[in-house]
């Protein structure tokens, strides 16, 4: 993909622009708060034994851990593609 960096302009007359800087903070913030907790619940996990992520998780139903593992695992992986690594692309003014 293009390196090119891409400027656009925010401010209180543009609100497509503010959006796109909004959402572009939200999804890199996300990515990094997803690597962070998967970086735990990875730590946490050993084999076929969940009870450690099981316990990290406050609240959490015993048995349920593999399968919040997973769930978070498969975001992660369309969270931390490079389709969204090209968003640091944008750079607001």
């Amino acid at each position: 993909m293009a390196s090119t960096r891409i400027q656009y302009g925010i401010g209180a007359s543009s609100n497509t622009s503010n959006d796109i800087a909004e959402y572009v903070d939200a999804v890199l913030t996300a990515r990094e708060k997803g690597r962070r907790l998967m970086a735990v619940l990875n730590a946490a996990s050993t084999g076929n034994d969940w009870t450690a992520v099981e316990t990290e998780v406050s609240g959490m139903t015993p048995g349920t851990g593999q399968t919040l593992w997973t769930i978070l695992s498969t975001s992660m992986g369309q969270v931390d593609s490079a389709q969204v690594a090209e968003l640091a692309r944008l750079d607001k003014k």
